[in-house]
Order: structure tokens, then sequence, then C-alpha cells
């Protein structure tokens, strides 16, 4: 443990650099014209590490490595706040209701581990397993596995539990485990973007070979058609850091704070935008780890952010925080479309 602390205090002391260099690229990314063509080049390098990457996992160069259950897999395209964490609740969520014992493995992005992988229990703290396998873990109360390797996570979590399915999150690009499914989550607003692979543009996978492989396509913002499904998300409660409970939205109503460390923090300030016309916005780095003082503002006003940021502060008892959660609303026949692909994985 001290040397997760040491790590930490290390990771904050860089977070300022590592914020400003994430605006700036999704300036370059969503909002510039021209600048980004600069960085042709490195796309071009991107694409062809991918594609041949791609190329040698799919002739056995490199090998694919199948565990003893069906094996989902949920990813983005493009760097985060696309609406995949709420998916993968839900899709865990119509599993379980369907009678399946269902598992989940993550990267555990941004925790700090000594052993790898490992399994969550109630002791793991959020620093190690990462925030939103935590958040998952709490939420649909399942067994999930954390590790650098999703093949060794997978079979580390078959060794403990006798699961049906198991739930790959954000394991799109993790291509050394073999799968049975593939599901695709993305925005509308890729629309807005610059087209470009990492670092010259926001997207992680050659488009073609995703689309080609999936077998379901969620799309935050957009029509259901075909084998998309468009989806958007409500918020559904307030909920008291301490204990849980909900409460009225009505006590936003006289300001409040919005604190965010996700993907997309515009969506989340929109969302809050109907409960006061006063409230500030507080942005950081997604995934970050806040520290009391970066929540202290001494005006008495309450402190909003999103689930995930709220499994990080559950130690900050002194402070009025409280955490919202959504739902997943569906465009047109999109849960319909769902539960028939729930059934063909049954």
């Amino acid at each position: 443990m001290v040397y997760i602390s040491h790590f930490m205090i290390f990771k904050q002391r860089n977070s300022k650099v590592k914020f400003i260099l994430n605006k700036f690229l999704y300036w370059l990314w969503y909002k510039d014209r021209y600048w980004h063509l600069v960085l042709w080049p490195l796309h071009v390098v991107s694409f062809t590490l991918i594609s041949l990457r791609f190329f040698a996992y799919k002739v056995g160069v490199l090998k694919i490595k199948k565990v003893e259950t069906k094996v989902i897999i949920i990813g983005n395209l493009t760097v985060g706040g696309t609406g995949k964490t709420p998916i993968v609740i839900e899709l865990a969520s119509k599993l379980i209701d369907a009678g399946m014992r269902v598992g989940i493995v993550s990267r555990g992005y941004k925790g700090v581990r000594l052993t790898d992988p490992i399994v969550l229990d109630g002791n793991t703290p959020v620093e190690v397993s990462g925030d939103e396998p935590y958040m998952l873990r709490e939420i649909l109360d399942i067994p999930v596995a954390v590790g650098r390797s999703r093949v060794d996570a997978s079979n580390l979590l078959l060794e403990q539990y006798d699961i049906d399915v198991i739930l790959s999150d954000d394991g799109l690009q993790h291509l050394p485990l073999s799968r049975d499914h593939e599901i695709i989550v993305s925005s509308a607003n890729l629309g807005l973007t610059n087209k470009l692979l990492i670092p010259s543009g926001p997207y992680r996978s050659v488009v073609s070979d995703a689309y080609n492989k999936a077998n379901i396509h969620f799309q935050k913002g957009g029509k259901t058609k075909g084998n998309r499904i468009g989806f958007s998300l409500k918020l559904n409660n307030l909920l008291r850091l301490l204990g849980g409970d909900a409460v009225s939205f009505d006590i936003l109503s006289g300001g409040f704070h919005a604190v965010t460390a996700i993907g997309d923090p515009s969506s989340f300030y929109l969302s809050l935008d109907t409960f006061s016309e006063l409230f500030f916005r507080h942005t950081f780095e997604d995934h970050h780890y806040f520290t009391t003082q970066e929540l202290t503002f001494n005006d008495g006003l309450p402190i909003v952010m999103t689930h995930k940021d709220a499994v990080k502060c559950q130690h900050f008892t002194s402070l009025p925080i409280y955490y919202t959660d959504v739902k997943v609303e569906y465009d047109g026949s999109g849960e319909e479309m769902l539960n028939q692909y729930i059934d063909t994985i049954l």
C-alpha cells in the first residue's frame, strides 16, 4: 500500500500536464479544421501498424487464445465518451435476468497493482482495481477480474467461478482473446471528428475492420437501423455519497458544483443544465483520482458527480457529495433488437 500511495502522489503531480495535453488533443481531434493534417504521417504509421497486427492475428502468426466459456467483446472505436460503461451494465443485467452467470474482465485502467491479474472482492481498493471495474462490481454484484492480459484475467475468473459468459469491457483492441461476439459502442458525434488514428485523431481501430467484425453496434445519439441500435443516456437518480439513498434533484436549485473526470464531460454538464441557473463546472482528466483539497469549495453548495467519479471519493465523508446514475433509453425498436440479440447468446 505504501508503493501504491507514492505512485498515486506521482500521478497527481502529473495530472495538470496531462489535462492540458488532453485539452489540446480534444481541440485537434474535434475542433481543428487543418492543423491535424500536419500529423497525417503519424496516422499512416498507426494505420500500418494496426493493420499489420490485425493481419498477423488473422493468419495465425500471432496466436488467439480461447477460454472455456463464451466471450463477448464490448469496446469503443475512439477514445472514451461514448457511453460504453452503461451499455456493459445494460447487457450484463439482461443476461443475468435471462438466467446466465456473467463475469466481467477489464484492463483496470489506472489501477496500481503489485499482482496482476486479480479478481476483485469487497476489500479491493478502487486505486487497485481502477474506477470502472470497481463501479461495475458495485452495481452488478458479479465477479470482475482486472489485468493487463484479458486472457489471463478470464482464466483466473474461470478458476474461481462458474461462468456462462464473460464480458470483456473495452476489449475491442485486445486481439489475443478469442471472442464469440463483438459489440461496438460509438457516438453519433463522430461525424465531427477528423477521422484519423491516434495520435493524429481519436480513433483506436481501423473502422472498416471493426465494423466488419461487429455483431451489433450501439450508437449514442444515433438512430436504430440495420444492426445499429441508437440510444441516449438520461439521468435517473441523484444519490447521496454516504449511504447511497436517493434524494430530490430540488436540492440543486440553489446552485451546485459539478465535478467530473470522464471522457465526455460536456454530456454530463448538459444533463444538469435544467436543475439550476448557476452551477460551477470542474473538469479533470479522465479517470483522475481526486484529493480532498480539489473538492473543498467552502461555500456549502452540493457537489455532484457521476457514479464512476464517486467511487473514488468514498472516504471524503466531510464533503456534501452526491452522484447521479443514468438509464439507457433506446431509439425506436432498439430494445427489441437487443432482446433478440440476447436470445442468440443463450
